[in-house]
């Protein structure tokens, strides 16, 4: 596939940039558990994929090829995620895929998580959430108005109020 090199992308451009590129993404992937022994491979590579779609269809015209604007996109995303596994990992020995994959046996694990939401006040929440999504304090802070620094201070006051209940 030609890089497409200016502009916006076209729906069949998304789709067909998706599929020209997602050997690349599970790629970066794979190197980034390399260095990163103690992240789990499918992990990675469902953010991977994941960041490449957010990142075709946030594609806009900044000098950058598409190609090279989704291996930015996706070796940050990776970072971010990789970031926040380890501190929900070394603070409460969970991980953000444990959270959404909880099984029927986690049920009373679910319900405190859904108690402990629903104690937060809803910017807090919001924002909690998002980060759980994998999408970095700056993509938040962008999309609420709000400094970086303050989406940071929001999910560590979250999460603290977490180990505090």
């Amino acid at each position: 596939m030609n890089e497409i090199q200016k502009g916006t992308l076209t729906r069949k451009e998304v789709n067909d940039a998706i599929l020209a590129h997602q050997n690349m993404a599970v790629s970066v992937a794979r190197g980034f558990k390399r260095s990163s022994p103690d992240m789990d491979i499918s992990d990675l590579e469902g953010v991977a994929l994941s960041l490449l779609c957010e990142a075709m269809n946030s594609y806009r015209s900044s000098g950058l090829t598409v190609g090279k604007y989704a291996l930015n996109k996706i070796k940050f995303g990776l970072r971010d995620f990789a970031k926040k596994e380890r501190l929900l990992r070394g603070r409460y020995g969970v991980e953000l895929f444990d959270i959404h994959e909880a099984e029927a046996e986690d049920l009373d694990e679910k319900i405190d998580i859904k108690r402990f939401l629903e104690s937060l006040d809803e910017e807090h929440r919001d924002i909690l959430i998002e980060s759980c999504k994998g999408k970095s304090t700056r993509e938040i802070a962008e999309e609420i108005s709000k400094s970086h620094a303050t989406v940071s201070r929001r999910i560590k006051s979250a999460i603290a109020s977490y180990s505090d209940a």
